[in-house]
């Protein structure tokens, strides 16, 4: 009896480790998303058409709130990140590239 028990705990810690790993996956996709987005914007505002024609005039919505809101989304994305970065891990090496990284 004790054996299943055992069984049935073990079972539990697995399936809340791989919903860990899979929040740690979707957290760090949106914030490679994120990034994404913000390289895309600086190429079209390096790009002197793309930069008179679209973003100056504020013709694109979308893109106008992107910018409007960008300051708050980075730091949304860099606290996400903090929480997801392996702090207290038993691995010295993980602890400080996690530092670094944040």
């Amino acid at each position: 009896m004790a054996a299943g028990l055992n069984r049935a705990a073990a079972g539990a810690g697995s399936r809340t480790t791989a919903w860990h790993r899979r929040a740690i996956a979707v957290t760090r996709l949106a914030h490679a998303l994120f990034f994404l987005l913000t390289a895309a914007y600086c190429l079209l505002t390096f790009s002197a058409f793309a930069f008179q024609q679209f973003i100056r005039p504020r013709m694109v919505a979308a893109l106008t709130g992107f910018v409007a809101w960008h300051a708050v989304w980075t730091w949304l994305a860099l606290a996400i990140v903090a929480a997801t970065t392996p702090w207290r891990s038993e691995r010295a090496l993980a602890r400080r590239l996690g530092g670094a990284y944040v």
